[in-house]
């Protein structure tokens, strides 16, 4: 038989066991019961998990958003059916920022308190669109939480601000002509936390040496300005001021495709003072329209009788394509950009699409008559393969009747391993690569321009806090340059007659704190003295 002290233990356990379940079904039974609230319909996104409907516990921390992946639906045009859960906006909720004014945000937003609105309601997109594209937050997203009563919801937006003032561009480098050139162009993006962009910048070269005549120190400096809600909180308001004093090189003898013959180039010497006068409005969430006033005082000394004699003896009058002594530019601008990529420093879908035109006459005021089109677009693909994306990007400019010479196309401002114009100043006298030996290594300066390269990216990093995300990319493509004198007169075989060459780079982009840098193959040949 069984001890008495078992059946007492085995008694004990069974009663221990019994109360246990009693409490569980008294307590958690008012737990189990259901809870009237809001239910949102599932987020209608190819291959993706339904989006999490509203909860009674209210989003308190950034990470119950769920960075990178909003709660709500990313796509702009995502379909709402007809018989979808709506629910009344009773209060905006803005989280994360520390700078930023909510006013700034909550005009990006075309939802206000009182609207109604579905899970998938295409206006909260559009807003994460815009919010990005302002360049003051790194992630935006987007969640609901309950209201005071059913039917109600708080809508959620938390942000990750960018660092706010940042490094535009650093010049750096030396030549054969210029010992060396410097610069920088800071700017603060968010000044007051109202958004308005403040930004300076200047660039010093050293006088070209060895050159036959004309070189001196060249410097510029440049202050922009951005007011985006002057009038209706709808139109904005930039300003942009410059003093240059320049000093380009042209070659007057010699044929070297190198450009090294430094002794061979004359120098043309000029100043601008002036500025842009600029109003600008988005068209929806995804476009922008921009009307720009220029206005500079040009002041030129060209050099007398200037000719370039060619090996075979052959004279050609050089054109600098500027007027001796005092002379105005006046012109006027209009600029459209659709923008629907997602991401606007490293996008992985989406494209952009601007399309300027300018024009110059003397019933404004300028001593300069022409007219100046100009294209460019990018279209980007994310492969199904670690998140690698592709890219096209395209680019064409015409330019009809005369221009100053710094407002035509650069050779450097297409090809990557030739050293860019700073602030609108050139420091070398490298041409085209030219890997197709043609004409292309006599253009520097032209009126019609064209480019297509292929960009493969692959991510190296995200998520951090000084370098946000990293890219290691390779690129490759095809540019032209060319005037309208190349289909007049044609004194060579067809294809070496053909200004065409190619353009290749590899190297990292740099997505961080303090702004974007590029560091790459065509960086590192603008520093190799040619």
């Amino acid at each position: 038989m069984p001890r008495l002290s078992h059946i007492w233990r085995s008694g004990a356990c069974s009663m221990v066991v019994l109360g246990c379940l009693v409490w569980t079904e008294a307590v958690a039974a008012p737990r189990a019961a259901p809870v009237e609230r809001p239910r949102a319909a599932p987020v209608e996104r190819p291959r993706a998990a339904p989006v999490e409907r509203p909860r009674a516990a209210p989003v308190e921390r950034p990470g119950n958003a769920r960075p990178g992946r909003p709660a709500l639906s990313p796509h702009p045009g995502a379909f709402v059916s007809d018989d979808a859960p709506r629910y009344t906006v009773e209060r905006i909720r803005i989280q994360g920022r520390r700078s930023t004014h909510p006013s700034v945000i909550r005009n990006k937003l075309e939802i206000r308190k009182g609207d109604v609105i579905t899970a998938s309601d295409p206006r909260i997109a559009k807003a994460r669109l815009k919010l990005l594209a302002c360049g003051l937050f790194r992630d935006v997203s987007f969640s609901l939480s309950k209201g005071s009563k059913p039917g109600r919801v708080i809508l959620n937006i938390w942000v990750r601000e960018r660092g706010t003032i940042v490094v535009q561009a650093l010049h750096l480098g030396y030549s054969n002509a210029t010992p060396f050139w410097g610069g920088l162009d800071l700017a603060e993006n968010n000044f007051l936390g109202r958004g308005l962009h403040l930004s300076a910048a200047f660039v010093v070269g050293a006088a070209a040496k060895d050159v036959a005549a004309g070189a001196r120190l060249q410097h510029a400096e440049q202050l922009r300005f951005s007011y985006p809600r002057l009038f209706a909180r709808r139109v904005g308001m930039s300003l942009m001021l410059l003093h240059a004093e320049a000093s380009d090189l042209f070659r007057i003898k010699g044929e070297n495709p190198n450009g090294s013959d430094v002794e061979n180039f004359s120098a043309v010497r000029y100043s601008r003072l002036g500025g842009i006068l600029g109003l600008f409005s988005a068209l929806g969430s995804q476009n922008m329209v921009y009307l720009d006033f220029r206005f500079e005082w040009i002041t030129a000394s060209l050099p007398q009788g200037a000719v370039r004699f060619f090996p075979d003896g052959r004279p050609e009058r050089l054109s600098f394509d500027l007027i001796d002594g005092n002379s105005f530019l006046s012109s006027v601008a209009a600029t459209f950009v659709r923008d629907t990529r997602n991401d606007p420093v490293m996008p992985t879908s989406g494209m952009r699409l601007e399309i300027a035109a300018e024009l110059a006459t003397t019933y404004i005021g300028s001593s300069y008559q022409f007219a100046k089109v100009v294209a460019s677009f990018q279209k980007y693909w994310l492969m199904p393969w670690y998140h690698h994306v592709v890219s096209l990007q395209l680019y064409a400019g015409v330019i009809i009747g005369k221009t100053p010479l710094y407002n035509k196309f650069f050779i450097g401002d297409l090809n990557e391993q030739v050293p860019r114009r700073a602030l609108g100043l050139n420091f070398a006298t490298r041409p085209s690569r030219n890997l197709f030996s043609n004409s292309i290594v006599d253009k520097r300066y032209e009126t019609i321009a064209g480019r297509m390269a292929i960009r493969y990216d692959i991510p190296l990093s995200r998520g951090g806090r000084l370098v946000y995300n990293s890219n290691f990319y390779v690129s490759v493509g095809l540019l032209t340059m060319l005037s309208e004198d190349d289909f007049r007169v044609r004194d060579e075989g067809l294809r070496q007659a053909t200004p065409i060459d190619m353009v290749f780079d590899v190297g990292f982009r740099l997505d961080t704190y303090v702004g974007v840098f590029i560091l790459s193959f065509g960086n590192a040949l603008g520093w190799i003295p040619r």
